[in-house]
């Protein structure tokens, strides 16, 4: 977080640039990313269901407020423009290496979208297990997948931390409003009951 305060959005997204090239880092970054598309979001609510409709209920709900948000302030609150029109347009004479196979976009950067899913899903997911070195694993995921849009040039080091601040906000805030009380208690069972 200090490295957002600290220098501009152009420094911090060229420190971060300087890791793209490497074969293993580029793959794992390109394909870790999906895990913060909200189609994988609702793929993985439905299979939750399964286990506890209620609690794939709030993982939707949890969802669609702070992706609606995200979606609100990316669209209409906040016009930043994305690293790579930036670059292109702004600083041509910087260079900025971009993972192959990946769709750049232009538009709409802040804050990010996949940053707010994988909060949402990874915390989501963390606040019901037991374990503590697998709740870890799932902070360790959703962290990976918001960096993954600033390893592929898609997002700008504060956009990727207000999404995944959105993201955790509401699912704690969901968490512990309704899903520490009974609430939807019909529903509190498996879809194969």
């Amino acid at each position: 977080m200090f490295r957002v305060y600290a220098y501009s959005k152009i420094d911090n997204h060229l420190f971060f640039n300087q890791l793209v090239g490497n074969p293993y880092a580029d793959w794992f970054f390109k394909y870790l990313t999906y895990l913060g598309d909200g189609w994988f979001l609702i793929f993985i609510a439905i299979v939750w269901m399964f286990k506890n409709i209620r609690e794939s209920v709030l993982l939707l709900c949890s969802y669609a407020i702070a992706g609606g948000l995200t979606a609100i302030l990316k669209n209409y609150v906040f016009d930043e423009a994305r690293p790579h029109f930036v670059f292109d347009y702004y600083h041509k004479d910087i260079f900025v290496k971009y993972v192959d196979g990946v769709e750049i976009l232009a538009l709409n950067s802040f804050p990010s979208g996949h940053s707010t899913t994988a909060f949402v899903l990874f915390s989501f997911i963390a606040f019901h297990l037991k374990n503590p070195l697998h709740q870890i694993t799932m902070s360790v995921l959703a962290i990976l997948v918001a960096f993954s849009r600033v390893y592929l040039s898609q997002h700008w080091l504060n956009d990727i931390l207000a999404g995944s601040l959105i993201g955790l906000i509401i699912t704690t805030f969901f968490h512990y409003l309704f899903d520490t009380k009974p609430f939807l208690e019909k529903m509190n069972k498996s879809i194969l009951n």
